[in-house]
């Protein structure tokens, strides 16, 4: 778990709390505002609608987390339903492993 000293919310990990967290790193949002010019691409945190937009939610602990893309539930669902998945093995392309071996 991991807790932003900024907002105080909870997210259920690094990747989470990291995506949460936009804009450019020299200065905060903020401090950018007090600049003349302005400028508004100071680092700050996203607010929950804008989590709910980047395809994140609260987990049942309350925790915010990244939700898995379509293609990423499909293959979940394909590896719980036992069907097989496309594998590649480091030998493909080589040849028959067996004349390699004899050599």
């Amino acid at each position: 778990m991991t807790e932003c000293s900024s907002c105080e919310l909870h997210f259920s990990g690094t990747s989470a709390f990291d995506q949460h967290r936009v804009g450019r790193h020299e200065y905060t949002l903020w401090e950018g505002l007090q600049r003349n010019p302005t400028a508004e691409d100071g680092r700050r945190c996203l607010n929950e609608t804008e989590m709910v937009e980047a395809g994140m939610e609260r987990d049942a602990h309350g925790r915010w987390r990244v939700v898995a893309s379509e293609k990423q539930l499909a293959g979940l669902a394909r590896m719980r339903a036992g069907a097989p998945t496309k594998r590649t093995e480091a030998t493909e392309g080589l040849g028959d492993t067996s004349e390699r071996a004899a050599a």
